[in-house]
């Protein structure tokens, strides 16, 4: 692997990282005067270089004029096809004669041009017609994945044709080439359909809450009165569409359309009650919706006949081979509701009638039947992981976003033969914050996600067996709009998150290096003001912490054995966060010791003070190594008090529940003379007991209130090494509510 500082001699200010890069002394002089000339290229795509050069680079090439004597830029479509770069690669070389950029495919041209773009000075657009100063180079470049996508969420905020353009010119720039688009969620339908126009006079409008947060958008607070008239929305047109894939695939980016079905359907069953499982009043959502609750009526064959016939509309606008068709979060149940298809006496029948297992059985059926009606129109279906569940065809391709699941997904997808999208929430949703305790960013500050972070990201996770590896194509972020409510803000998200991405998705592994991306970061960023984009102006880098000690005695445990608490120089940080535990946005912290055979590990642990709720889990831990997919067994507390119990039985595997009697809300403690309903969630919390013990291949767990049961609450065999790691963890949304939990009277036996 080239080291970091070879990389920086060796290279170019160019996003992403070029394959191969030879710097050369001395520059060329581009300017007007020099002679724009096209082989082999079609005029649309001409036009697009000329329009390029003059917003890009303030350089108006006629075609009447331009002298050789002053250079010249040659485009070149590849007549002998150079199996080197393949179907998105280019070459460039800048020479004291001119400029060549050659491909095989337009798309390469328009990434060969980018490049270009990057190697002009940021202001460029400024001083041109003097000439602009290019470093002879040259560059055989290719990516790493055909699949380099970026998600945008249009549903929870709409946006305007101009800033989707915008967004594509971003995409295009840093060679990004597929364009996921978000059209329907339950907050609003975006997409016209002519045979179902509710959905547009309906579905993609929602009364208005103007001044109020999103996360104050409260149900119950703020649902829509009623005669109370919807004034926030807005559909793109099909003209508005064509538009936009037209302008898309100018610069080599394939527009996907994604609807989701069958769940997040609030605003079909506002627009078209009758596909429901009841007669429940749904409405277009306004602010937080969790848990969902709509969803398509399974056994009505209505709802199969309105989703075809909106498929057969889509596939006659859009002229990629991909219909993204949602299937996530279909299956969430509250403690008010128990899932529809349970109660639907049409969806029970359509289960009983076509013999399947389960309600994940019926949304299988229902996707492949969507499945089998796009094939007919050449297309292929494209779902979030959910999809694997219920049953797919190995055609369909699965979106891994689950990223607390680890590699689970993906070995399942393997197992099933399915080609995968990478776009776990662990690296890839732009929505959640890249730096912490910053006022340009409203969402919730446990949802941190830094560009170091965002950078580490490699679509294909390293240990993945071969017979996954082969099957990803490539990776994505998303956008959720959320909290998101104007163009500037969403740029902020994206950027400079985006470029990281492009250098996971585009740049060999080896030619990626994060200390000379930062690097890298100023000049772009100067690029991307001339272009009067907005961004997150700090490097927000993954955080590291220490466990709280201000308990008297928590520094100086009295034991057996040698465990290591020493917190300011032996604090085990698994950094990056959240990867085995249930919920992907928090960060694992732990304290170990290296242990032979036999133990006990006992601790007193506390959740106190403000905030308390939101320290997601501590506890107790075994893993056979320090590695994020290691087998291991826990017992833990969380913020709510409710135990928790669980193991890995296979290295990478799902993290699983143990269910006992004692999980009960009997761990929930309250002051005392307080009712239970009184109390708030951040009320003081007082300390509990865990235990660890290992006795050969047995894990026991057990869990008290003051002390322990004679009875263990748990027991789980685990075929672990003899030489092992125990330790305390905590599990948090952000480090500052390490704060809230504390150990104490810390036993290794």
């Amino acid at each position: 692997m080239i080291s970091c500082q070879q990389q920086a001699v060796n290279s170019v200010n160019i996003v992403p990282e070029p394959v191969q890069v030879e710097i050369q002394k001395g520059y060329f002089s581009l300017s007007e005067k020099s002679l724009l000339l096209f082989e082999g290229t079609d005029c649309a795509f001409e036009q697009y270089v000329r329009q390029y050069f003059s917003d890009y680079l303030g350089l108006s090439f006629s075609q009447e004029k331009g002298n050789e004597k002053y250079g010249t830029v040659i485009f070149r479509l590849n007549t002998d096809y150079d199996k080197t770069v393949g179907e998105e690669g280019y070459r460039l070389e800048v020479n004291k004669e001119g400029i060549t950029l050659t491909a095989n495919t337009h798309a390469g041209l328009v990434y060969a041009l980018q490049s270009l773009y990057q190697l002009t000075p940021a202001d460029v657009a400024k001083n041109s017609p003097k000439g602009i100063q290019i470093p002879q180079v040259k560059i055989v470049d290719y990516p790493r994945f055909e699949w380099r996508g970026s998600h945008r969420d249009v549903s929870r905020h709409f946006f305007d044709v101009e800033h989707i353009k915008r967004h594509l010119d971003l995409m295009a720039l840093y060679k990004m080439n597929k364009f996921h688009w978000h059209l329907t969620d339950d907050h609003g339908w975006r997409l016209e359909i002519d045979k179902y126009p509710k959905l547009m006079e309906i579905g993609a409008w929602r009364v208005d809450r103007p001044g109020i947060s999103w996360a104050k958008l409260k149900e119950q607070e703020y649902a829509p009165k009623e005669g109370e008239p919807s004034t926030y929305g807005g559909y793109y047109t099909k003209e508005q569409v064509r538009d936009i894939i037209n302008y898309a695939a100018q610069r080599g980016i394939e527009v996907i359309p994604e609807i989701e079905i069958p769940g997040h359907c609030s605003e079909i069953l506002a627009a078209y009650p009758e596909f429901g499982c009841d007669d429940f009043p749904y409405y277009v959502q306004i602010g937080p919706y969790w848990p969902p609750k709509a969803i398509l009526c399974g056994g009505n064959d209505k709802v199969m006949t309105f989703l075809k016939d909106v498929i057969d509309e889509m596939a006659e606008l859009f002229p990629s081979e991909y219909i993204h068709i949602g299937g996530d979060e279909a299956f969430i149940e509250s403690e008010t509701f128990k899932h529809n298809w349970e109660l639907c006496p049409k969806c029970q029948k359509r289960i009983k009638d076509l013999k399947l297992k389960n309600p994940e059985a019926l949304q299988g059926w229902m996707i492949c039947e969507i499945e089998q009606h796009a094939k007919k129109h050449g297309k292929k279906i494209i779902g979030w992981d959910e999809i694997l569940e219920g049953g797919v065809t190995a055609d369909a391709i699965v979106m891994y976003w689950r990223g607390w699941l680890g590699n689970e997904p993906l070995m399942e997808a393997a197992h099933k033969g399915n080609l995968v999208i990478s776009t776990p929430t662990t690296h890839c949703y732009y929505d959640y914050n890249q730096i912490e305790e910053d006022p340009n960013q409203e969402g919730p500050k446990r949802h941190y996600l830094p560009l170091e972070k965002a950078y580490a990201f490699d679509p294909i996770p390293e240990g993945l067996p071969e017979e996954a590896a082969k099957l990803i194509i490539g990776g994505q972020c998303n956008l959720w709009a959320e909290y998101l409510y104007t163009p500037k803000e969403s740029e902020y998200m994206l950027l400079p998150r985006l470029l990281a991405l492009s250098e996971s998705v585009w740049s060999p592994v080896d030619r990626k290096c994060w200390e000379h991306f930062v690097k890298k970061l100023p000049e772009q960023k100067k690029r991307l003001s001339a272009l009067g984009y907005n961004y997150c102006d700090e490097v927000g880098l993954i955080r590291e912490a220490k466990f709280n000690k201000n308990k008297s005695d928590v520094g100086n445990p009295k034991m057996k054995g040698s465990f290591t608490y020493d917190f300011a120089n032996d604090m085990y940080t698994l950094r990056g966060g959240g990867y085995d535990m249930w919920y992907e946005r928090d960060e694992f912290f732990m304290v170990w010791q290296e242990v032979t055979g036999d133990f006990k590990l006992s601790a007193k642990v506390a959740f106190e003070g403000e905030g308390a709720h939101l320290l997601r889990k501590m506890g107790l831990m075994i893993r056979e190594s320090l590695d994020e997919d290691a087998r291991h067994a826990n017992v833990s507390l969380h913020g709510n008090m409710l135990a928790a119990l669980q193991y890995r039985m296979e290295k990478g595997g799902e993290s699983k529940d143990i269910r006992s009697a004692n999980q009960t809300n009997q761990y929930l403690i309250y002051p005392e003379g307080l009712a239970p309903e009184q109390v708030e969630e951040n009320t003081p919390i007082m300390p509990d007991h865990l235990m660890l013990e290992r006795v050969g291949n047995k894990i026991i767990m057990k869990t008290g209130i003051g002390s322990y049961s004679d009875q263990p609450d748990a027991t789980v065999e685990i075929d672990l090494p003899k030489k092992c790691y125990v330790g305390l963890f905590i599990c948090s949304h952000s480090v500052d509510l390490l704060e809230t939990g504390y150990f104490w009277n810390v036993k290794l036996e």
